[in-house]
């Protein structure tokens, strides 16, 4: 399966990775509803919450998250190599090649 790119983004989804980031994505989902919080609540308010529900699940939201950051950096990091072969590619393209 091709890399597909985001609408508003431009770092490729890399399908490894954007399974992590969806399933996180609704893991988030469900823990605002369970815990009954408006859906543009902050991140701090959220981690506060999730506290004061129980530790032990603010640390299972933090690593999930986390694993998602990372996810996230791992296909800017590929796109950024990507966009950089892209751009070498084209400017030797463009020079004209010398003999000495």
């Amino acid at each position: 399966m091709a890399a597909a790119t985001n609408a508003g983004s431009r770092v490729r989804l890399d399908p490894n990775h954007s399974e992590e980031l969806l399933a996180f994505r609704q893991f988030r989902h469900n823990v605002i509803g369970f815990l009954r919080l408006p859906p543009d609540v902050s991140e701090s308010e959220l981690r506060d919450a999730l506290n004061a529900v129980s530790s032990n699940l603010l640390a299972s939201y933090k690593h999930r998250a986390a694993q998602a950051t990372l996810a996230w950096a791992s296909m800017c990091r590929t796109d950024m190599r990507s966009s950089h072969l892209r751009g070498a590619a084209r400017t030797r393209q463009r020079t004209p090649m010398t003999l000495s």
